[in-house]
């Protein structure tokens, strides 16, 4: 399991549709410790880092690694659909009684 950056923990949670909240209930971590995990990557919290990238990995998230010519980033598996997406789809598709 590579090293998650700040910047990747922000991005998967995002592309999710997630809140940091829901974020820190889902992996069973203090708010505050998501909060420092995006915005330093707070060291002392290693066994909280994983919590939370498996729980991303789990909402679909996939961890690029950097390599010689790009940096880390995310994107969604093949499939996933983020909680922000399928709730607009999920208004736009209701009849409306407005005519």
């Amino acid at each position: 399991m590579n090293e998650l950056t700040p910047e990747q923990i922000r991005a998967g949670r995002g592309l999710l549709g997630w809140s940091q909240r829901e974020l820190a209930e889902k992996s069973v971590v203090h708010l505050k410790t998501v909060a420092r995990l995006e915005i330093d990557g707070d060291e002392k919290h290693a066994v909280s880092r994983i919590k939370v990238q498996r729980q991303l990995e789990a909402g679909g998230v996939v961890f690029i690694p950097e390599d010689e010519r790009l940096g880390p980033g995310v994107r969604l598996a093949k499939g996933v659909v983020s909680e922000r997406v399928a709730t607009a789809q999920s208004k736009s598709s209701k009849p409306s009684l407005n005519k």
